[in-house]
């Protein structure tokens, strides 16, 4: 052992084994393996022992990582292995130039074949074509398996193990990427076809700022929105006509809004929750506001090309009420909840019950179809996601309409359930409409503040990851703030 130690120490593993989490678990576990299979392969410190060492531990960690995918046989992929267009579209390039025929008999073109569009959706990387493919059979025909059988899958990843080896330790920037990356099991709380969602409950679920709390989440790009209670159980869901643009790289807010209106943005006093504040005509003073002869002004809806929608990070609600004139809403008490960052900056969106017009009432009733909730038990149906994945490709969306609202169902909105949760500093995260990068990690506005904290730029003084963690909901690799 103690000759193992010193080739792991060597190698720079010795680091890893000493900690007490999954990775240091996972490694020491792996060690076992290879000394139960090849005692002898540390008997000897040389360039070539550690040459075969890192060699060994990069295989078993691969066999660890696939097995996942695989049945007990190891002869059938029973969870698909790829997540973003670029692992479907290496694949089908590997495919086509490593097995043409293989590729050929299952349907599985190479990129150059494929439309712009095509490339851009799901069915690019996991479609029933993919999955016969990566269960075809081949033989080995040399090494120490030769004969035996092994999946295109199997025989893919070995070519490939980069993609399916878990890459880094426990820091929470890589932590993200990995939920993202399928490293871990996800809890299937919205069903199978929510994928993105349950990822998302899933990374809100190991970040302890949130334990007793409340939350929204918001995907845009499925056109969802959840609540959540405080022991993070899933209240209702429903279907939601969202922002007719596509998510801005800046956030959208109140203020913006009103000096694009022509009006003045007063903001008085120093409520974390943004109230106080209004758009009044021009040139109105503080003083006018104090004395009560400040007059607000119409808001204008004509101003916001390219602005209907939301930047994706951790919002909350700065405040409720109820308006009356929204589509089929019978219920009582608040149907609107108000958003701003968590610095109180107010923001123009809201989650609301559906607004009562018919451009918007007959496609959200195509979404309640699809949704089924009174069959669906709790879950998103693949038939919802199917369609809705295929509209969020297209240039003119049937789904988002609206002027950068999240529209749901009234009976949603005035969930006595959902209505006690959504209180004034409830969380709500609106998810990125990316494919990838999707889960949300920084509160909207705060990412140059946490690398500067994160060099000591703010104060003087560097902060560990964990303070910003618990700051920012965020934990990068220090080696990257330069």
């Amino acid at each position: 052992m103690d000759r193992l130690q010193d080739i792991l120490q060597e190698q720079d593993f010795m680091d890893i084994l000493r900690r007490k989490n999954t990775l240091g678990d996972n490694l020491r576990s792996i060690m076992k393996k290879i000394r139960d299979l090849k005692p002898g392969l540390f008997l000897k410190k040389t360039a070539k022992g550690k040459r075969e060492l890192a060699k060994a531990i990069k295989a078993v960690a691969l066999q660890d990582s696939i097995r996942k995918f695989l049945d007990k046989d190891r002869l059938k992929v029973i969870k698909h292995p790829f997540t973003t267009a670029e692992q479907g579209i290496k694949y089908r390039d590997w495919l086509n130039k490593t097995f043409p025929e293989i590729a050929k008999e299952y349907k599985v073109f190479s990129s150059d074949k494929l439309s712009s569009r095509f490339k851009k959706s799901r069915r690019v990387y996991k479609n029933r074509y993919i999955t016969k493919s990566l269960n075809h059979k081949l033989t080995w025909t040399r090494g120490s398996r030769k004969g035996q059988p092994v999946t295109v899958f199997e025989y893919y990843a070995i070519k490939h193990p980069d993609m399916f080896i878990k890459k880094s330790g426990p820091d929470v920037s890589d932590f993200k990427g990995q939920i993202e990356a399928d490293y871990y099991v996800i809890p299937k709380t919205l069903g199978p076809w929510a994928e993105r969602m349950n990822k998302e409950l899933f990374y809100i679920n190991t970040r302890p700022e949130y334990n007793g709390r409340p939350f929204f989440i918001v995907d845009p790009r499925l056109n969802l929105v959840a609540a959540f209670d405080k022991n993070h159980k899933l209240i209702d869901f429903s279907q939601s006509i969202a922002g007719t643009d596509r998510q801005p790289d800046e956030i959208f807010t109140y203020k913006k809004w009103c000096d694009l209106s022509g009006g003045t943005y007063i903001k008085r006093g120093r409520n974390i929750y943004g109230s106080g504040f209004g758009c009044y005509q021009p040139g109105t003073t503080m003083q006018d506001v104090k004395d009560g002869k400040a007059k607000w002004i119409k808001m204008k809806y004509d101003v916001l090309d390219g602005l209907k929608s939301q930047k994706a990070g951790i919002y909350q609600v700065r405040g409720t009420q109820r308006t009356q004139k929204y589509s089929g809403d019978v219920g009582t008490g608040p149907n609107v909840y108000k958003l701003s960052t968590k610095d109180g900056i107010p923001i123009g969106t809201a989650i609301h019950s559906l607004k009562a017009s018919e451009r918007r009432v007959k496609p959200d009733n195509e979404l309640k179809k699809y949704l089924d909730k009174e069959n669906s038990e709790n879950k998103i149906p693949k038939k919802y996601v199917d369609v809705v994945e295929r509209d969020f490709l297209k240039s003119n969306r049937r789904y988002d309409l609206s002027s950068g609202c999240f529209n749901v169902d009234p009976k949603f909105a005035t969930n006595s359930k959902v209505q006690a949760m959504g209180q004034r500093g409830t969380p709500v995260f609106i998810m990125s409409e990316k494919e990838t990068d999707y889960l949300v990690q920084v509160n909207p506005g705060n990412e140059g503040d946490y690398l500067l904290d994160a060099a000591g730029k703010k104060d003087g003084n560097c902060k560990s990851p964990s303070a910003l963690k618990q700051k920012y909901g965020i934990q990068i690799n220090m080696d990257d703030i330069t």
